[in-house]
């Protein structure tokens, strides 16, 4: 079945659905970052880490455990939370910024048809 919409319709709409897909990561990994603050963390207790859709065990746990062993040694008082802080904080602007970006190569809405109202002499 074919669309009726002209093609520039179709694709304004293709990258305005993906913008919304990268701001919603946005709010995930900002939603992370918040996850793996001290404070969640010490409020949690024992409740910490959640299963999931939480990002408690599958994102923030693993990452902390990768970059635990990229950089071995030392004394880890808190592991490493700062890393693993701004990995996601990158990761957080970065699908912020494709999501602007896909907003600016959608454009304003374009009118294909006179707007309404009077003809003036």
């Amino acid at each position: 079945m074919m669309d009726d919409r002209p093609r520039s319709t179709r694709r304004r709409r293709w990258w305005i659905g993906l913008a919304c897909v990268c701001f919603l990561a946005a709010l995930y990994l900002g939603w992370s970052f918040h996850r793996f603050t001290n404070r969640v963390m010490i409020a949690e207790g024992a409740n910490w880490p959640r299963p999931a859709p939480y990002p408690d065990r599958w994102l923030l746990l693993q990452l902390n455990d990768y970059y635990d062993q990229r950089y071995p040694g030392g004394i880890k008082l808190h592991g490493e939370q700062r890393r693993v802080q701004a990995t996601v904080l990158i990761g957080a602007g970065a699908a912020a910024a494709a999501g602007a970006t896909c907003l600016l190569i959608a454009g304003p809405r374009r009118r294909t048809t006179a707007p309404g109202g009077f003809e003036v002499n």
